[in-house]
């Protein structure tokens, strides 16, 4: 079974889709044993990006302007696009050290982007211009999206991505709580969102401002924005390039509290790879990145 690597890594549950077919294995809850199924929806972590940068795309006629002028206390040198290709040199928030106790070792809390931010702007910019990965861009660019248009990012998303798009199963969850058809996280021993010495049930960890989905409506969104939006491919904005045999591979990850999520995807789109698990570690993560990787 294509899950059959990941569950061995420890995840208390998988998910695998390939070009349209699906195969679950372990556990939704493991309180309960509910059986995980394709029709399970997770938690997509950093993927949300993707979705956050289709929204910019579509509101904004200018990338090159100033995230200045929504956000001052930000270098004016630093450009909507800037944030979108993550090349803003903004330090990533998740390893200061204040902002990753809070996150690895606290309670459960709200989201707070402007918090995430602030915890950024504590250190200088590097590598101005230059791609460098950083959660900080888009806790500027949510804080952005909300303050040009007036609209919460949920909204936003509802009305830009989830309804033109067709992603019926894609939600947008503010709250702790934990809908009934999202698989439950767990984090595992061997991992850092939380650190834990044995499984534990984290499913309201990071939930707050969260975008959960199953495989189709993930694979749906982006087989069709690399059709509709192909400046995004292009210019990296929300969307990752990855070497493969067969060519380069696009799309993105998402690593959160209880939950790893890995896609590829053809440029044209005709083929795509996603491995999902309900849980969180060091292995897990390494096997659902190589099982993308082996499956595309």
């Amino acid at each position: 079974m294509w899950t059959d690597s990941i569950i061995a890594a420890g995840a208390i549950g998988a998910i695998v889709w390939i070009d349209g077919a699906a195969e679950a294995a372990g556990f939704a809850n493991l309180e309960t044993r509910e059986p995980m199924t394709p029709q399970h929806r997770m938690r997509v972590g950093s993927i949300d990006k993707t979705y956050m940068a289709v929204v910019a795309v579509t509101i904004f006629d200018d990338l090159d302007v100033s995230a200045a002028r929504w956000v001052p206390q930000l270098d004016e040198r630093i450009t909507l696009g800037h944030l979108l290709s993550h090349r803003s040199g903004l330090f990533d928030y998740m390893w200061d050290g204040e902002m990753y106790e809070r996150l690895a070792f606290g309670p459960p809390a709200r989201s707070d982007p402007e918090a995430f931010l602030e915890a950024a702007l504590r250190y200088p910019l590097r590598n101005f211009g230059e791609v460098s990965y950083s959660s900080s861009n888009y806790a500027a660019l949510d804080l952005i999206l909300e303050r040009a248009t007036g609209e919460s990012l949920g909204d936003l998303l509802q009305k830009h991505v989830f309804d033109p798009y067709g992603l019926r199963r894609t939600t947008f969850q503010t709250g702790l709580d934990v809908p009934s058809d999202v698989a439950h996280g767990y984090a595992l021993k061997g991992g850092t969102f939380p650190a834990v010495d044995s499984p534990r049930d984290v499913s309201a960890y990071w939930s707050d401002r969260s975008i959960a989905a199953d495989v189709a409506d993930l694979a749906s969104f982006f087989s069709q924005l690399l059709h509709a939006l192909p400046e995004m491919v292009e210019g990296g904005l929300g969307v990752r390039a990855y070497e493969h045999p067969r060519g380069t591979a696009y799309g993105h990850g998402g690593t959160m509290a209880g939950y790893t999520v890995q896609l590829r995807t053809t440029l044209d789109g005709e083929h795509t790879v996603i491995a999902a698990a309900n849980s969180h570690s060091i292995p897990v993560t390494r096997a659902i990145t190589t099982a993308v990787q082996d499956l595309l």
